[in-house]
């Protein structure tokens, strides 16, 4: 959490430290600890006061996070959307009863295309920027059709329509065209081509 806003701010831990009046020890063992979900009080107000970021003291900034996991997971239910991040706390986190630690961030992160910072504080890559997630990344060049607005979205209502039609979640359909529910998601919202390849497998299902 903490790593997320100083490495945005583009600040080494003794700048970031500097900057807050904070030991730089103090920065470097909250760092030095992923799993330690709780930020020091001194170390969370001196933050807010500096850079304006709730670091998931209050209630508020907790469901915040869990608004924007709620976002990512689209139609999937919590039990697919807990298998394809290998994330268990899903559910706490879209409650409000929990904020996401480094490591769960950085799966969710991972699996959807978007930054850990835009999880928990909404700066960053978010879902709405045009780049397909990283485990989607290494596909080949003709994956990257280039289209139209016009086409794309056209393109787009026909896989939702195709997905609707038969009762599938994203996740699903996804799983079936062997993608990412992130990057059907961005299909069907015209954000991104369809590869050609995809458009055939539809019609042969």
């Amino acid at each position: 959490m903490i790593t997320c806003i100083r490495t945005h701010l583009g600040l080494s831990i003794e700048d970031f430290a500097r900057s807050l009046g904070v030991p730089e020890a103090l920065i470097a063992t909250v760092e030095g600890n992923p799993r330690n979900k709780i930020v020091p009080r001194p170390l969370a107000n001196a933050i807010y006061t500096v850079y304006g970021y709730d670091t998931g003291t209050d209630i508020i900034a907790k469901r915040s996070a869990g608004a924007r996991i709620r976002m990512l997971r689209g139609d999937m239910t919590i039990h697919e959307f807990v298998n394809y991040t290998g994330v268990a706390a899903i559910g706490l986190f879209e409650h409000g009863k929990a904020v996401p630690g480094d490591i769960a961030c950085k799966r969710i992160a991972e699996r959807c295309g978007v930054d850990e910072s835009w999880i928990l504080f909404g700066f960053g890559r978010g879902p709405d920027e045009k780049r397909a997630p990283k485990a989607m990344q290494d596909e080949e060049p003709e994956d990257r059709t280039e289209k139209t607005e016009i086409q794309r979205v056209n393109e787009g209502r026909r896989m939702r329509g195709f997905r609707q039609s038969r009762q599938m979640t994203q996740y699903q359909l996804g799983q079936l065209l062997g993608v990412g529910q992130g990057q059907i998601s961005q299909y069907e919202r015209g954000m991104i081509a369809i590869p050609d390849r995809l458009l055939e497998q539809l019609e042969k299902l």
